[in-house]
């Protein structure tokens, strides 16, 4: 384990798991994001369509705040009783039309435009008063969620750091014991080997060989494969 001043000290604030879960509520919105591993950084959005046009303001803050894994953020907006509806902008809408009217006299091979494509564009419905404030209200609840997120992944990364250290601590000790053992274990083969080597050197009729001769032998027998 690391001692005082050792950098693997910090591992616990440094080490964030990417698997992780925040929610927040703002007004009528709710957020959730769940977070799993995944190489660099990928967000996917859950938008409803009235909620469509903020879809970059999710990705961007989410990618600010987190820089690895992979992100599903999902937003629900729940609807008020007597809410009052988006209602069509006709100047708008007529500008489109007459913009694709145009393109099409040009281009007759582009297919014509339906009305919902006409309707999904930036400016033909504008949006209830009461959805005025609505980036401010997601802005809110993403950061909330985000920062729980956070939260929840370094909580996961520090028991992942205890478990790592667990393992190590784990690891040394077994280290410790083979190490203990090594010199009895090959004071042991030597002998074996020694007494193996009289052995075929008497079968061979060569018992008479000096001791160093028979270190030697020994030697290489250590080296090599024993059978050999």
């Amino acid at each position: 384990p690391p001692g005082p001043g050792d950098p693997a000290e910090s591992l616990p604030l440094l080490i964030q798991s990417m698997t992780g879960f925040g929610a927040a509520k703002a007004g009528d919105l709710r957020v959730e994001i769940a977070s799993v591993n995944g190489r660099g950084i990928s967000v996917k959005a859950r938008l409803s369509e009235a909620l469509a046009p903020f879809h970059p303001l999710v990705e961007a803050k989410a990618r600010e705040r987190i820089h690895r894994g992979t992100l599903t953020v999902s937003v629900s907006l729940r609807a008020r009783a007597g809410a009052r509806r988006a209602h069509l902008n006709p100047e708008t809408l007529a500008a489109y039309a007459r913009e694709f009217a145009l393109a099409r006299k040009r281009l007759p091979s582009l297919p014509p435009v339906d009305w919902g494509t006409l309707a999904a564009l930036p400016g033909v419905m504008d949006p209830p008063a009461e959805e005025a404030g609505l980036e401010h209200l997601l802005s809110k609840a993403l950061d909330l969620a985000l920062k729980a997120c956070i939260k929840d992944r370094t909580r996961e990364g520090r028991a992942l750091v205890g478990h790592c250290r667990r393992i190590l601590s784990q690891a040394e000790k077994s280290l410790a014991v083979a190490a203990s053992r090594r010199e009895g274990a090959r004071e042991a083969l030597s002998q074996r080997l020694q007494a193996r080597l009289g052995e075929a050197l008497t079968r061979a009729g060569l018992s008479g060989l000096d001791d160093g001769m028979r270190r030697e032998l020994v030697l290489h027998a250590e080296r090599g494969d024993v059978a050999e």
